[in-house]
């Protein structure tokens, strides 16, 4: 007892008393709120001149029968369907006709319609049924008076009317001073038939918005279940501003009026406990049947009796479905106690206060009588605050959405940052490594140049030296020969767009003291050449080897006046064209040595197309595209002319 004692201290003092208290009040403050708004009398208790309509006899006009009414209201249980003709005599009293300026007949609803006449006088007429049109009206009525029309002491006041109904409903009136009862009428109507036209509004604009956002999130059960709610309450609303319908239909419109109350009320049961969190499938089959009972009851009774109202099943069907809604009323409140949420705390506000409301409606429809006196019905006067907690609910989602946005777009951000900053680390250590990979492929390749050039001519001049082949003359030749083809392999290090106009510059450079010595003109064409498109380092060396080359054999073998160097690029390729005007040779008949041989294997290598083009004493030209593209494979060939 000591242990349990200590535990209700501690948790009492803490956060749970404060979720109590939270709670009860939200609770305390539906209730009050509406007893408050709705349980005003419908005129001032000091006003002594208003008379209430109470007792009175209500005749069958068809069968003349007569039944006595000793309060209204009342309610009146009839044979099967049919057209039928009534009317209701109310006797009163005035004392004195003339302490008003003007009087007001004041009834707060006539379903069916009627003539109202003031001692034989008509002062008002409402629509009333015919053969085939049924009609319902439930909003109050208010008709002026003249005080001419009242007798001192008794008088009588008389409603003819007909009906479809299988159920009279006799609501209650008042006579009294016009400002008087004007007061009630207006506030009748406001809470019962202005709130309705509000709720309906509300509900179709909700049911479109929750709808559609479930359409598009369908994982969220939440937004349908409240849309369904506001579908089934506009369909409730729709009975204040009912329009004539077709005799046969009308007892079909009140089981759709039915099945709205169900609907709403077991969709708002399913929502509120889903909010808690919990499943409770069983709960939700027995709510979903139960809610079914009602409207396929109905339709039973008016196939088997022909009777459109059973009050005593309707109601208690009514209020067994708003005890159903006890239990995630009672859930919400605990989920509350252990943990507050404000969302939670306007849902169990707007559901009590439209529970207790809902109450009060069952008890109206059910015996005429209201628990709020004669505000009439007042469910639709709480559906504002329902549809505010779905307003707040929407914007609080919207605005989580919003920030959940915000969070998820910062933190993309960062971790695209993180991204970034990794892409170029990783691209810093991929061109550090291509720059590495390509300063190692391009020793190899000069080494490999060398090697084959420069260390070649080397070798076999070593050797030929060391038999004592060769005279100073030939000497000096290999040596000029050698320091070419290294000062080549230097320049094909060079950098720049334009270095390989540069390496031509060079070549030229070296080349025309050689050629003026041998007697030789030379023609050099290199301003065709393209800076956007211009060979690669890798290309260049070969391509130089290869001029050089034809040059050299120029000098050494032509004996020609004049030689001709071309060179053009464009963005199909690189085009290079050596002409002499030489001694020729055949291509046919003269067998490849290192020169020739040597030109073609580098031609090959880079895919260009190679042709040499001779013949005795017609000069030669040889021939070079180097195409950008790859293209057929290129094999070097010599045709004569």
């Amino acid at each position: 007892m000591q242990a349990v004692f200590v535990w209700w201290r501690g948790k009492v003092r803490g956060r749970t008393a404060l979720g109590v208290a939270r709670a009860l009040a939200m609770a305390a403050f539906a209730a009050f709120a509406a007893l408050a708004v709705f349980s005003t009398p419908v005129v001032r208790a000091d006003e002594a001149l208003v008379v209430p309509l109470m007792y009175g006899t209500v005749e069958d006009l068809d069968d003349g029968s007569r039944h006595q009414i000793d309060h209204l209201p009342a309610r009146r249980t009839l044979a099967a369907r049919h057209h039928r003709h009534f009317r209701l005599t109310l006797n009163l009293s005035v004392p004195d006709p003339t302490a008003a300026p003007l009087w007001a007949l004041y009834f707060v609803s006539l379903n069916d319609g009627g003539r109202i006449a003031v001692n034989g006088t008509v002062v008002g007429e409402v629509p009333s049924s015919t053969p085939t049109v049924a009609v319902q009206h439930v909003r109050p009525f208010y008709f002026v008076v003249s005080p001419a029309l009242l007798h001192t002491g008794h008088n009588e006041v008389t409603v003819t009317w007909t009906s479809h109904d299988s159920l009279q409903h006799l609501a209650q009136a008042y006579l009294g001073p016009a400002d008087v009862v004007m007061a009630a009428y207006e506030r009748r109507l406001f809470w019962q038939n202005t709130m309705a036209g509000v709720g309906f509004d509300l509900a179709i604009v909700s049911a479109a918005l929750l709808l559609g956002i479930h359409a598009m999130r369908r994982e969220e059960r939440r937004y349908l279940l409240m849309g369904i709610t506001s579908l089934g309450w506009a369909v409730v609303c729709v009975a204040y501003f009912l329009p004539p319908m077709p005799a046969p239909l009308y007892p079909y419109w009140h089981a759709l009026r039915l099945a709205g109350i169900a609907v709403t009320a077991c969709a708002t049961w399913l929502f509120l406990i889903g909010e808690t969190g919990r499943g409770h499938r069983r709960y939700a089959a027995l709510c979903i049947a139960w809610a079914a009972v009602g409207p396929l009851g109905h339709l039973l009774n008016v196939w088997t009796r022909d009777l459109i109202y059973a009050p005593t099943f309707e109601t208690l069907w009514g209020v067994s479905l708003l005890l159903l809604g006890v239990y995630p009323l009672a859930l919400m409140a605990r989920s509350l106690v252990r943990s507050w949420d404000w969302r939670h705390a306007a849902f169990l506000v707007a559901a009590t206060a439209g529970l207790l409301a809902g109450v009060a409606d069952v008890s109206l429809a059910g015996s005429g009588s209201s628990v709020f006196h004669n505000t009439g019905y007042v469910t639709q006067a709480t559906s504002p605050i329902w549809f505010s907690a779905i307003v707040l609910v929407l914007v609080r989602d919207f605005a989580g959405f919003l920030a959940q946005q915000r969070r998820q777009q910062q933190e993309l951000a960062w971790r695209l940052q993180e991204q970034q900053i990794e892409l170029q680390r990783l691209h810093a250590d991929t061109q550090k490594r291509e720059r590495e990979r390509a300063a190692v492929q391009e020793r190899q390749r000069i080494m490999q140049d060398m090697h084959d050039g420069l260390g070649s001519q080397l070798v076999s001049s070593l050797a030929l030296a060391e038999r004592g082949a060769l005279g100073a003359a030939q000497t000096s030749a290999l040596l000029r020969d050698c320091l070419d083809d290294l000062r080549l392999a230097i320049d094909s290090m060079a950098e720049g767009s334009d270095s390989f106009a540069v390496m031509l510059g060079n070549l030229r450079f070296r080349m025309a003291p050689r050629l003026r010595a041998a007697g030789m003109g030379l023609q050099w064409q290199c301003a065709e050449l393209d800076d956007a498109h211009l060979p690669t380092p890798v290309q260049a060396l070969p391509l130089l080897r290869i001029v050089q080359e034809c040059l050299s054999n120029a000098i050494r073998h032509s004996c020609a006046q004049q030689i001709r160097v071309h060179v053009a690029s464009s963005a199909q390729g690189l085009q290079v064209e050596i002409t002499d005007d030489g001694k020729g040779f055949d291509p046919a008949t003269t067998p490849r040595g290192k020169g020739l041989g040597g030109m073609e294997k580098r031609a090959r290598s880079l895919g260009a197309h190679f042709v040499v083009v001779s013949r005795p004493t017609a000069g030669t030209q040889v021939r070079l595209d180097l195409p950008w593209q790859e293209g057929e494979p290129v094999v070097a060939q010599a045709m004569p002319t």
